[in-house]
């Protein structure tokens, strides 16, 4: 995913992941990427803080306040919500990212912002409205056409069988698109196709043999299989 400039903190990386949707969708989008935490108490918000990319910590006070001043411009808003994102407060997450939503009509990495920075939230029913406008302005994104399966499959209601035709899409043009098969394959454990999943899992398997999503993948057939 195009995704990049979201530093999102390493205790998302423990939340579950109970059917193994979002580790993917994370490690396809931020492998690389996580940055270190640290403590601080300022401004009344909550403490855990990631530094940027030379140690030093941002100036959170102002980060806030400059996108309650500014209340049309997308990048503060981006901005405020970055930081609740990092320190795992969704609440405040989403009030500023549901700003930045209605600004102005957005551009196609704008929406995949959006849609990526609800999905890390796991807000997928929020998230999949931005991924289907931004596949309408890039349908061959494959990266997007993937994430917004994984918003059907795990959504509420879960619309399993929508996710697996993303996922079918999305490897019509890039066919071993790693991330896409192993959550193509959970989704056919999800309605009990382990036939179809064991197929992927082949597939998988060819296109990167010692990758950790097909071991994922495996392990969870072998516990599914009735």
């Amino acid at each position: 995913m195009n995704f990049k400039h979201l530093s999102i903190g390493s205790g998302l990386l423990v939340i579950g992941f109970a059917s193994g949707f979002i580790l993917s969708n994370f490690l396809n989008r931020n492998s690389g990427n996580l940055e270190p935490t640290t403590s601080l108490s300022s401004a009344g918000t909550d403490a855990k803080i990631v530094t940027d990319s030379n140690g030093m910590l941002p100036d959170i006070a102002a980060v806030i306040d400059a996108a309650r001043n500014q209340p049309n411009d997308f990048d503060a808003q981006m901005k405020a919500a970055e930081l609740y994102i990092q320190i795992q407060r969704s609440d405040r997450a989403i009030e500023f990212l549901d700003k930045a939503a209605v600004i102005r009509k957005l551009n196609f990495e704008e929406l995949v912002t959006l849609g990526n920075s609800y999905f890390d939230l796991r807000e997928y029913n929020r998230a999949r409205p931005f991924y289907e406008k931004a596949k309408g302005l890039n349908p061959t994104d494959v990266d997007v056409r993937a994430d917004l399966g994984a918003t059907y499959v795990e959504g509420q209601p879960s619309e399993a069988q929508k996710g697996i035709k993303e996922y079918t899409e999305a490897l019509k043009i890039k066919p071993n698109h790693e991330p896409t098969l192993h959550n193509l394959g959970m989704a056919q454990i999800k309605i009990g196709d382990y036939a179809g999943a064991s197929k992927t899992l082949l597939r998988l398997e060819a296109a990167a043999p010692n990758n950790e999503l097909a071991k994922r993948l495996r392990d969870a057939i072998s516990a599914a299989k009735p």
